[in-house]
C-alpha cells in the first residue's frame, strides 16, 4: 500500500427486522451507530423526525490505523467467520453485509486482496463497497 494512502473501514449490516442489540450480541462487537426496524426515525441529536424505520441497520467501524490496509481486511474476516452461521442466516434471511471502505490518497496509490482473502469474503457473503477521495 502506498505510504500516502489511508483508508477506514466499517463493517455494514441491514435487515428486515433483526434487533440490532442481537447483531452485537452475536458478533462480540459494539456498533457507532445502530437502529432496529420500527424505531422511530431520529436525528443523531435523538430529535424525531417523523415515521419509523423500516429495516434494521448495524455499523462498526474498525479501528487499524496502525495496520495495511490488506491485514486489517483479513483479520477482521478471520475474526468474523467464528459467527459464519450467523452471517449466512443473515443473508439468507433478506440481510446484507458489507465493509463500506474509504480510501483517502493525494497521488496514484493501491493495494492487493489475494485470492484467499476474496474467497473468504464470499464465502462470508461479505460485499466490498469502495468510496475513493483524491486530494490532499
Amino acid at each position: 500500500m502506498n505510504e500516502k494512502a489511508r483508508y477506514r473501514i466499517s463493517l455494514r449490516i441491514t435487515h428486515p427486522n433483526i434487533r440490532s442489540i442481537e447483531i452485537s450480541s452475536r458478533l462480540g462487537l459494539e456498533p457507532d451507530f445502530s437502529y432496529t426496524a420500527g424505531d422511530r426515525r431520529l436525528t443523531p441529536k435523538g430529535n424525531e423526525i417523523g415515521g419509523i424505520r423500516k429495516e434494521s441497520f448495524w455499523c462498526h467501524e474498525l479501528r487499524s490505523d496502525d495496520l495495511t490496509f490488506e491485514l486489517a481486511i483479513s483479520n477482521l474476516s478471520q475474526q468474523l467467520a467464528k459467527s459464519k452461521g450467523f452471517l449466512d442466516s443473515l443473508s439468507s434471511t433478506g440481510g446484507h453485509l458489507e465493509y463500506f471502505i474509504g480510501w483517502f490518497s493525494a497521488e496514484n496509490s493501491g493495494f492487493v486482496l489475494e485470492g484467499g482473502l476474496l474467497r473468504l469474503l464470499a464465502d462470508l457473503r461479505i460485499s466490498l463497497a469502495f468510496d475513493v477521495y483524491v486530494g490532499p
